[in-house]
């Protein structure tokens, strides 16, 4: 299909040898074919920490958390078990499909280490990998264009305009539902949007070809998208209905992490959460340079009356940030 002479084809997965959660015969053949042609692949693998999604592969079904909207992820330790990473809500696994009765579930998001390994083993190309855990400034990524046939990227290569790309893949739409950000809908929107205008073919894997959020970005159905989002914002309580806070706690130490979000909470749980639903990391950790890092979650309408409480805290220690979205 092409939408302003800018060529898009989405790729359904049912019943497609898989490897490493994304890696199908499709998208071998536009690696091969632009390396036949001396152009590079760009594909985004839009995944942070350990999030994978349980997908349903007959119909793309995934549980979605009912507290935020966000696709749950699949743990295996101490149990098998589905969490939201955004508010922790935990979710007993189904082995029955409710929209289509089937059983035939996966896990799909696996690292981006092992993606670009089996892409190597498969088609002795050379793959470059952009990620906030293989780069440590922007200025790095021209040498890792320089160098690869294939670069396997998260977002933080969104921006990338070379000529030598010959093709765009996105490996598989639904990773980016189990990313615990509200507006990942929108990030998407414009990441499309402007591929689109640089004139690069577009490639989009996915489970649910029919999903309303993917079709609309594709057709640029501009009005449909922003109905859904605001139904949704309106339904799961975002902004601009209400007021949302992310407060980050991070330290070398797993302990000092869990001692400052213990007082936070204790602190939070004294104020009047009527109007407001707050919820923190419990068995969900990430790490970034080196630290520890957990978080809390307000949504509601007396957000900075809740805050009122933390402040004197919050401004006392370096280990605290406060990001309003």
């Amino acid at each position: 299909m092409s939408s302003n002479n800018a060529f898009i084809e989405i790729i359904p997965l049912g019943n497609v040898p898989i490897e490493a959660g994304c890696v199908t015969p499709k998208m071998c053949e536009i690696i091969q074919n632009n390396y036949n042609n001396s152009k590079k692949t760009l594909i985004f693998y839009n995944r942070r920490g350990s999030a994978s999604a349980w997908i349903c592969q007959d119909c793309g079904f995934f549980e979605k958390c009912p507290n935020c909207d966000i696709a749950f992820s699949y743990h295996t330790f101490p149990r098998k078990r589905l969490i939201c990473h955004q508010c922790s809500m935990v979710e007993e696994i189904s082995l029955e499909c409710p929209n289509c009765h089937g059983a035939h579930f996966s896990t799909v998001g696996v690292g981006i280490e092992q993606v670009a390994h089996i892409l190597e083993k498969k088609m002795n190309i050379s793959v470059g990998i952009i990620s906030s855990d293989h780069i440590k400034k922007n200025s790095e990524i021209p040498n890792i264009l320089e160098k690869s046939d294939v670069i396997l990227s998260t977002n933080l290569g969104s921006l990338i305009v070379d000529d030598r790309i010959g093709a765009v893949i996105f490996a598989l739409f639904e990773l980016n539902s189990s990313i615990p950000a509200y507006d990942m809908e929108e990030e998407l929107y414009a990441q499309i949007a402007y591929i689109k205008k640089q004139q690069i073919p577009l490639y989009i894997q996915t489970f649910s070809p029919e999903n309303r959020i993917l079709q609309a970005i594709v057709f640029e159905n501009f009005r449909n998208f922003l109905e859904i989002l605001k139904t949704e914002r309106k339904n799961f309580s975002y902004p601009p209905y209400v007021d949302f806070v992310t407060i980050r706690v991070h330290h070398t130490k797993k302990e000092m992490v869990q001692n400052m979000i213990s007082g936070l909470v204790e602190r939070i749980q004294s104020a009047d959460l009527s109007e407001t639903f707050f919820a923190f990391d419990r068995d969900i950790w990430e790490k970034s340079h080196g630290e520890w890092m957990q978080k809390i979650i307000l949504k509601g309408r007396n957000v900075s009356d809740v805050l009122e409480k933390l402040s004197a805290t919050i401004v006392k220690s370096r280990y605290i940030s406060v990001e309003w979205h």
